[in-house]
């Protein structure tokens, strides 16, 4: 099957995903949609459990022993996320801010060894995306490494990031327009955030498995080494 044949098959998937989650959306009674979509609700719960199925899949993977370990964190990390530990974590409830966040930093509120700890909570994560990025900057640039990973790995990262820019939507209609999004429209928006974070780590899956199908071992081409080593064998007992 060529990668033409799994992309098509891929959109025809995820446009089915998509036209279950917005028919639910749009066609669902209100209380019903917004069990399902709110911050927190069924589909936001199911989330971490995928990015923990990926950590695992990532530490029984083919990848070498550094990228299976980084990945496998990232994954796990990208599922306590989605529980939102990151903002239970040296939280400030007085202006609702926590490490990730600038302000965390700049507040004489928060005591100096918070801010120490998570700078280098922060340092750490940023180190950790660096080595992936590197990583995937290094197999996008090896003639042999196919395509169809990399094609998965971007399209998770770009669902990713338009799941950010759909949770802040509300917030930036009212900040910069005062006019918030209409109940309806925003439960909608909230259907694509959280179903493309959803879609994220199943993707990452894919690429996985598909990368331990294209690196399996070749066994002809073991058996060709094997009949060489034979052959010199042969002709250095000749002489």
């Amino acid at each position: 099957m060529n990668t033409r044949i799994h992309l098509s098959i891929t959109a025809l998937l995820l446009a089915v995903y998509w036209f279950f989650m917005f028919h639910i959306a749009l066609y669902a009674p209100a209380d019903i949609a917004t069990f399902i979509f709110i911050e927190g609700g069924t589909v936001e719960s199911v989330s971490p459990y995928l990015w923990f199925a990926l950590a695992a899949l990532c530490l029984f993977g083919r990848l070498k022993m550094p990228t299976r370990l980084a990945t496998a964190a990232a994954a796990v990390l990208l599922g306590l996320r989605e529980m939102d530990l990151h903002k239970s974590f040296f939280q400030e409830a007085a202006f609702r801010t926590h490490f990730l966040r600038s302000n965390f930093y700049l507040s004489d509120i928060v005591p100096l060894s918070h801010k120490i700890i998570g700078g280098l909570l922060v340092i750490t994560l940023a180190v950790l995306v660096l080595y992936l990025l590197k990583t995937f900057v290094a197999s996008w640039r090896q003639k042999d490494s196919p395509r169809l990973i990399h094609f998965y790995t971007l399209l998770a990262v770009a669902l990713l990031a338009a799941a950010k820019v759909a949770d802040r939507a509300n917030m930036y209609m009212e900040e910069y327009f005062h006019r918030p999004l209409e109940a309806h429209t925003n439960l909608i928006v909230q259907a694509f955030e959280e179903s493309a974070e959803m879609a994220a780590p199943v993707l990452l899956c894919t690429a996985l498995i598909f990368y331990g199908f294209f690196r399996r071992p070749n066994n002809s081409a073991k058996q060709n080494k094997m009949l060489n080593i034979i052959k010199k064998q042969n002709l250095k007992s000749k002489k």
